[in-house]
């Protein structure tokens, strides 16, 4: 993981909590419905390079495993909801020149739609899609170097995303179809790194807070039955507002029905 962020650890802990909350909220109203599906995910997400916002350079990458709830909401949409967590015992990390090595743990929170608008083909159907999700990614256990200066520190970070993408779904058999999308998604990055020298006499600091509007795209594989499913996907997000780089996403879904 690997930005490093901004709020306070309370307001941050306020926050997740909210957030989780309102997700689960649906899900709690239909928690007993016959429709309901767990499956399980996993998500590595990375920047293409080394992301330069605003004369702070950070290499991004985030990685969770977790739970997906899906459920009908209406006669056409489903609702998706997902908590997963990551966690990496030795990450390195730079700022304010100094680099940094330490366990990091990360915690994801999302939620999307997916409604059908028309047929395109025989084959081949429209659906708009609707997303938002949240990452937090920390560390308290850094130990940096800046030229002959050893340091302690810590990292914290948060990225949020909310999505609106148009998907076309290709039929390839009666169980499986193809799937290419295409958007625009709003995000949010804020971190803040922190480190002191052992002599106490020399502190290292960064802080980042960067935000934009920007398009993406992602294709993706799905196989399903009645008691089993198989998802693969890959996404790219554009960061183009704030720089030129992006982030690159692979996913993999796997369900057991109940």
């Amino acid at each position: 993981m690997i930005y490093r962020l901004l709020f306070r650890a309370s307001h941050k802990r306020a926050s997740l909590r909210v957030l989780v909350l309102m997700m689960l909220l649906p899900i709690g109203k239909i928690a007993y419905a016959s429709d309901l599906e767990i499956s399980y995910f996993g998500l590595l997400e990375k920047s293409s390079q080394r992301l330069i916002i605003e004369g702070v350079g950070m290499n991004y990458t985030f990685g969770a495993l977790g739970v997906n709830l899906t459920t009908q909401i209406a006669s056409d949409t489903s609702l998706t909801t997902r908590i997963g967590a990551g966690y990496t015992p030795n990450h390195q990390v730079s700022f304010a020149g100094a680099t940094f090595t330490g366990p990091f743990t990360g915690y994801y929170v999302g939620a999307s739609t997916s409604t059908p608008i028309f047929q395109l083909t025989g084959q081949t159907d429209l659906y708009i899609d609707t997303d938002l999700s949240y990452r937090n990614f920390f560390s308290k256990n850094l130990v940096g170097v800046k030229g002959s200066s050893t340091f302690t520190g810590t990292s914290d970070g948060v990225m949020s995303v909310v999505g609106l993408n148009a998907v076309a779904r290709h039929r390839l058999t009666s169980l499986s179809y193809v799937y290419a999308s295409y958007g625009v998604s709003k995000w949010e990055l804020k971190a803040i790194g922190d480190g002191v020298s052992n002599s106490g006499l020399l502190t290292a600091r960064k802080r980042l807070n960067a935000a934009g509007a920007d398009p993406r795209w992602s294709i993706g594989y799905r196989w399903q039955e009645a008691d089993s499913l198989l998802e693969l996907a890959m996404a790219h997000q554009s960061l183009e507002s704030a720089t030129e780089n992006s982030i690159i996403s692979v996913q993999a879904v796997a369900k057991f029905a109940f």
